[in-house]
């Protein structure tokens, strides 16, 4: 499996879980509404998520299976270098080679416990190679 078929499952699993993003308490009242939802069987899961009190714990689960997965995947270092070449080419990394705010922008799409692999380093520096060889 390539990265992009993993990050394209696990979008698709979060994208069919009952949930939705409020910043406002008038987008909260709205999206309850929308969904035909109590507003007392509703709570937040962080980062302006919220979903059904009863699904909070499986979102959560979902969201953590998630990040094992992509640890899991990443400790092949060729799937680590597939990771970092497809986030750069989604920062358009091979057009600005900018270091610090494209870097910052890829950075924050790989997980923390990912960067800490033993050969990111390396990874980055193949994926950097091979995105330099596009452009």
């Amino acid at each position: 499996m390539k990265y992009k078929e993993l990050k394209e499952k696990q979008r698709n699993e979060v994208e069919s879980f009952p949930y939705f993003i409020a910043w406002t308490v008038s987008q909260l009242n709205s999206e309850i509404k929308k969904r035909n939802w109590n507003e007392d069987d509703v709570c937040s899961v962080g980062f302006g998520c919220y979903t059904l009190k009863e699904r909070k714990n499986d979102f959560i689960k979902m969201l953590e299976n998630n990040k094992k997965e992509r640890l899991e995947f990443a400790k092949d270092f060729d799937n680590l270098v597939d990771m970092i070449v497809y986030e750069m080419d989604e920062m358009n990394y091979s057009n600005t080679f900018d270091e610090e705010g494209t870097t910052e922008n890829i950075l924050w799409n790989i997980d923390e416990d990912i960067q800490k692999l033993d050969r990111f380093d390396e990874a980055w520096i193949k994926a950097e190679e091979i995105v330099e060889g596009k452009a």
